[in-house]
């Protein structure tokens, strides 16, 4: 009888040590579990998926101390409000192909209190309308009311919020919802006050304007031109990596394209200051 109690306790515990083995190497392959909402509720299932998705490989994602995008966390786009919905369009087209490329369909909240968004353009930037919810919204604290929601389900794959005033508090409340949930959280600011009333919680902050030379106010061109600032990265989350010249800012002239979902950068103008900007912040 005690042969068999040992023996039961262990295959328990090499169960425990066999998961806890693999829980360490999804950690280190830079993955997460997802449970797909089309399963339901009562469904045991997951999918694995990367912790980041890829901007561009050979310049934007090194300045990243994640070396790309984290899916799990809130990300700041400000500048020209046009250009600042491509950017964050094409950030929801990188990550829906993750779940499309596991067979899960995407789902992607769009909180804002205009009715100004163009279904068909969503379509021809690559985001299938049917996965798109839109939640117009009365006021701003209907928005970020939302938006938290929305990434507390967790069941969405990006929640994205288009908003002028928002406090820390506010933005630390969707921080800490997007990253528990490992749903990507995206803030546009409808305002040129770029200014969180208080220390930003958000893990990135991108300038977005129009290319120069490409004053188009069609976002949804098959090749879209933006002049792309990352303004603010918290290094704090990215468990202490180090990157070269972490202390300047970083800006790139990149181009979207339709037909292959990749961005990339046109002009190597990566690592210039901005003459413009002076915020550069390394959240801590």
């Amino acid at each position: 009888m005690t042969l068999g109690i040992n023996n039961k306790l262990l295959k328990t515990n090499n169960n425990i040590i066999n998961s806890l083995r693999e829980k360490i190497r999804r950690i280190e392959n830079k993955e997460i579990e997802v449970i797909p909402s089309s399963l339901g509720k009562h469904k045991y299932s997951k999918a694995i998926l990367p912790k980041v998705i890829s901007l561009d490989f050979q310049q934007i994602d090194p300045a990243l101390p994640w070396h790309g995008l984290p899916i799990s966390g809130l990300h700041e786009i400000y500048g020209d409000v046009i250009s600042g919905i491509g950017f964050s369009t094409a950030l929801i087209v990188k990550a829906s192909k993750m779940y499309e490329e596991k067979n899960i369909r995407p789902q992607i909240l769009w909180c804002q209190k205009e009715d100004d968004l163009y279904a068909q353009g969503f379509y021809e930037f690559g985001v299938d309308p049917n996965n798109l919810i839109i939640a117009k919204c009365a006021n701003s604290n209907d928005v970020l009311w939302a938006m938290e929601e929305g990434l507390r389900s967790n069941c969405l794959t990006v929640v994205v919020g288009k908003i002028d005033k928002i406090s820390s508090i506010a933005g630390k409340r969707l921080q800490l919802a997007s990253e528990n949930a490992a749903t990507m959280g995206i803030l546009i600011r409808n305002s040129l006050n770029n200014s969180f009333s208080g220390n930003s919680p958000t893990l990135t902050k991108w300038r977005v304007t129009p290319s120069p030379n490409f004053q188009n106010t069609n976002i949804w061109t098959n090749h879209p031109r933006w002049n792309l600032e990352l303004q603010k990265y918290k290094l704090s989350m990215a468990r202490g990596k180090k990157l070269k010249n972490a202390g300047e800012p970083k800006s790139w002239l990149v181009e979207w394209n339709n037909e292959t979902s990749n961005l990339s950068v046109v002009t190597n103008i990566s690592g210039r200051p901005n003459r413009t900007q002076s915020n550069w912040t390394i959240a801590v």
